[in-house]
């Protein structure tokens, strides 16, 4: 957002105070809208002042509950700070909140909305003013660090996970080294990538009628390693790869009565 695109708080009365220094989830649940809202005129599929909502999303990202996450919605729409546009009652749908312009109530007199050039600060109460800039930034922050914690914990997981499932070679621990060596993989391949060569890897020597890829690397040893040409293990294991290819060829003469071995 740019410095002459920005949202500001014009009164804080008591009531209003509470919402960001009482209930903190409360205000995580409002500053994820807030920062998550449409402000221009209309922008992918939303209008101005919508945001798209999802609660798995508000959940993971504020670390609430359900049941809360819903009390404090309610408490929001009453309050005057939002209403539903539209509430999504399966997965293929989505919801979406408008937030409210005069938020709070005129009688509460919370006023936020968007900066276009002319400043809304001039009544602002300065002994709250740097206090909220800087609970919001905080909050902002420290939430997107739990995200970005939590991505990279995900990466390793899904990766390792698959590994276990697909019955290779059973490691006790995820280890740094591992690390390491997903890290050095990612660059050149997505997760889901590496993922279906392994998948792919662990059909192929789970495989009793096929003999020629039974071979048991470590996980680091298949995601690292490079044939003599310099092509990487993942790369000749996914769907469109070499070794994956001859498997299901051998797989299809092995059924006419012919055979073509390629060791992995």
């Amino acid at each position: 957002m740019s410095e002459n695109k920005g949202i500001f708080f014009k009164r804080f009365d008591g009531n209003v105070r509470k919402v960001f220094f009482d209930d903190k989830k409360k205000y995580m649940v409002l500053s994820w809208i807030i920062f998550k809202t449409n402000y221009q005129t209309e922008y992918n599929g939303l209008k101005r002042n919508e945001c798209y909502f999802s609660y798995s999303a508000v959940e993971n990202e504020c670390n609430v509950g359900r049941k809360k996450l819903q009390n404090i919605l309610s408490e929001l729409e009453n309050e005057g700070f939002i209403s539903w546009v539209h509430k999504s009652k399966s997965k293929n749908t989505t919801s979406i909140i408008y937030l409210i312009e005069n938020g709070y109530g005129s009688e509460n007199g919370l006023k936020y909305g968007l900066e276009n050039g002319k400043s809304l600060e001039n009544n602002i109460i300065d002994a709250y003013k740097d206090t909220v800039k800087d609970t919001v930034k905080n909050t902002v922050k420290d939430t997107s660090s739990r995200n970005i914690s939590k991505n990279i914990s995900n990466k390793y997981n899904s990766i390792f996970n698959c590994w276990i499932e697909s019955n290779i070679k059973n490691h006790r621990a995820l280890t740094d080294s591992m690390k390491k060596a997903i890290d050095k993989t990612l660059k050149e391949y997505s997760i889901d990538e590496i993922q279906q060569a392994i998948r792919n890897y662990g059909t192929m020597y789970n495989d009793e009628n096929y003999q020629w890829c039974d071979y048991q690397w470590s996980l680091n040893e298949f995601i690292l390693r490079k044939d003599k040409d310099g092509i990487r293990q993942v790369e000749m294991f996914l769907n469109t790869g070499s070794k994956y290819l001859n498997y299901l060829k051998s797989k299809e003469e092995i059924n006419h009565g012919t055979s073509n071995m390629d060791f992995c």
